[in-house]
């Protein structure tokens, strides 16, 4: 509902009744990185990755995602090779410019989806011409009507395309289980437009929460 302060008190009663409380999926931890955060937010997920198991690739996939939104993504690529997490793997990659390794981790996905042969074909063309940003030219367009308005967003604010960005931000705005486009790197290229501090702002996020997230280091991809 987007009652944040009321969430944090709630949070915070939570962690007074049980020490040990932790979600991986609505956790305080979530929280934090909601409110900009981040040192809180990992120094909590320290404290959550030591009773997790260690051996459970949901749980430690899950974790590896929660210290990319945390902008750890040194930790985050580590762990995403170890239990083989393609969302994290792919957006650390290119976030350190690896276009090559984030080409291969795409390109090992689809062959686990059954890509068939065309569209293997159809990437392989793409990314000799244009790179990433031809094969995501080439797969925006093409997203089914299923696609999570989130991921869409995602591609457009990768290939620059802002007003496309912007369109299905505001799709995934209504959808709350996305919220963490807020602190997503993904992003990061759209900070300097006034669109986004509207969006924040249409979340009810408390004003230091969203000059947090604004102060973020903008990279263009």
């Amino acid at each position: 509902d987007h009652a944040w302060k009321k969430a944090g008190r709630e949070f915070q009663r939570a962690i007074e009744l049980d020490p040990d409380y932790q979600d991986l999926l609505v956790s305080p931890v979530i929280y934090l990185l909601w409110m900009g955060r981040r040192n809180e937010a990992l120094a909590a997920l320290e404290t959550l990755g030591q009773r997790l198991d260690p051996l459970s690739e949901f749980q430690q996939s899950v974790l590896a995602s929660r210290y990319f939104y945390a902008r750890d993504f040194d930790r985050a690529l580590e762990m995403a090779k170890r239990f083989n997490s393609f969302f994290i793997l792919l957006n650390c990659y290119m976030r350190e410019g690896l276009e090559r390794e984030a080409f291969t981790a795409w390109m090992d996905r689809r062959a686990e989806l059954g890509s068939d042969e065309s569209e293997i074909r159809e990437y392989r063309e793409a990314y000799k011409h244009e790179g990433l940003k031809g094969v995501f030219r080439l797969k925006a367009p093409q997203a089914s009507e299923t696609a999570k308005p989130y991921d869409r967003a995602a591609w457009y604010a990768f290939l620059g395309e802002k007003d496309e960005a912007f369109e299905w931000l505001e799709k995934t705005y209504e959808l709350p289980m996305y919220l963490p486009f807020v602190t997503d790197a993904r992003f990061d290229s759209l900070h300097d437009d006034p669109r986004f501090e509207l969006l924040l702002r249409k979340m009810n996020l408390p004003a230091e929460a969203i000059a947090r997230h604004l102060a973020v280091p903008q990279e263009t991809p």
